[in-house]
């Protein structure tokens, strides 16, 4: 976090910081525990859904990040 700024006779400090996030690639598992399905239907459910999010995730390899902060100095 950066150093506040402050206005000199001012009790109020303000930091703002801007940056980005590298999470590298996205680790999703899925399981069900549904009795409507068989282990066979299930496991093809778990892998679909699973593949579905994970490449929705891998479009995100950098996440933006905004940081906004006051301080009071009593």
């Amino acid at each position: 976090m950066g150093k506040p700024a402050r206005q000199a006779g001012s009790a109020v400090r303000v930091t703002f910081d801007v940056g980005a996030l590298f999470e590298g690639d996205p680790n999703v598992t899925v399981t069900h525990s549904s009795t409507l399905l068989n282990a066979q239907q299930g496991a093809t459910l778990d892998g679909d859904i699973q593949s579905s999010i994970k490449n929705t995730l891998d479009d995100l390899k950098v996440y933006p990040v905004v940081s906004l902060g006051l301080a009071f100095h009593i």
